[in-house]
């Protein structure tokens, strides 16, 4: 029979997303905003935002169909931003959640064993608004391309 969510509150990071992760190579879907909230970033920009953070990234589990990654948050942050291309799902929102050892189409990009679970908001805010910022300021393919003849 199943308990239900267990309730966490309180506990460390590192204890807290034992109660929450999958084992072996399973994925299973878990209620977000419950134990966090989780924040989508599309692979490119996402890349990105792993170089910004670097060492202040936690965990970052990464949808290879959908190309997107998503970061792991303390449930109810985030839920004001308003950043382009970036959701964040929080309660009435699944996320698939691989076991440790998944290694297909949904993995832990950003191992939960290695950095704990969460990252802290307002640096993963911040680091956002960065990316988001260098990514709008880049020319596109083909802005800079020479004009001149082809030799």
């Amino acid at each position: 029979m199943d308990a239900g969510p267990i309730e966490c509150a309180g506990i460390s990071n590192r204890t807290r997303y034992m109660n929450w992760l999958p084992i072996g190579s399973t994925i299973e879907a878990v209620p977000a905003g419950v134990f966090w909230n989780a924040v989508v970033v599309p692979g490119t920009l996402g890349r990105q935002l792993l170089d910004e953070l670097g060492e202040f990234t936690g965990a970052v589990i990464e949808d290879v169909s959908a190309e997107k990654l998503y970061w792991l948050i303390p449930p109810r942050a985030g839920t004001e931003w308003n950043l382009p291309g970036i959701e964040v799902l929080s309660t009435d929102s699944w996320v698939g959640v691989p076991g440790p050892d998944a290694t297909l189409r949904c993995r832990w990009h950003v191992s939960v064993d290695d950095v704990g679970a969460l990252t802290e908001p307002d640096a993963l805010r911040a680091a956002l608004v960065a990316v988001i910022s260098a990514d709008s300021e880049s020319p596109r393919s083909g802005d800079n391309a020479p004009t001149g003849e082809r030799s």
